[in-house]
């Protein structure tokens, strides 16, 4: 049941992107979200075998021989997370620390908005109003160091944390 329910959110996700986009658009979008889901899954699975079994054990598939283990955690493992629900639990935990760092990460580029746009100024072109580069506040603000052209056609660089 996984499978297919894991299917159907990439496929769907992968035709509404595509009915909107151009085949190449759509064919970097495929390969970038196979790698994201990738390493979502190698992650996932990752932590399951540290917390259910204490560490890292590698067999051979076809043999089942031991190659590698290291179990330094083996003392406080925690089966529940070898099972399907463990598996739903460690997931969400994730999510919870994606989404506490995208909100952290909110937070402050609020912070750097609210103080850019109080003032009398533009920071990048130096006048009393903005001579294009920016509405409220600086794009390259967002993105930290950034190379811009002022209203005179003059790059600089712009650099909020210098």
């Amino acid at each position: 049941l996984q499978l297919i329910v894991v299917n159907c959110i990439i496929l769907g996700r992968a035709e509404a992107f595509a009915s909107k986009n151009s085949p190449l658009d759509s064919a970097l979008d495929g390969v970038g979200t196979g790698i994201g889901f990738t390493i979502v899954c190698l992650a996932l699975a990752f932590f399951r075998e540290v917390f259910a079994t204490g560490g890292i054990t590698f067999k051979n598939p076809f043999n089942n021989n031991l190659i590698f283990s290291f179990l330094p955690f083996e003392s406080i493992k925690m089966p529940i997370f070898g099972e399907t629900a463990g598996a739903f639990l460690l997931f969400g935990i994730m999510l919870g620390i994606y989404f506490a760092i995208i909100q952290t990460k909110q937070e402050k580029l609020k912070k750097k908005r609210l103080y850019y746009s109080g003032v009398d100024h533009c920071h990048c072109c130096h006048r009393n109003t903005c001579g294009g580069c920016h509405t409220d506040f600086c794009r390259s603000c967002q993105e930290g160091t950034d190379i811009r052209e002022n209203a005179d056609g003059e790059k600089h660089k712009h650099d909020i944390d210098g």
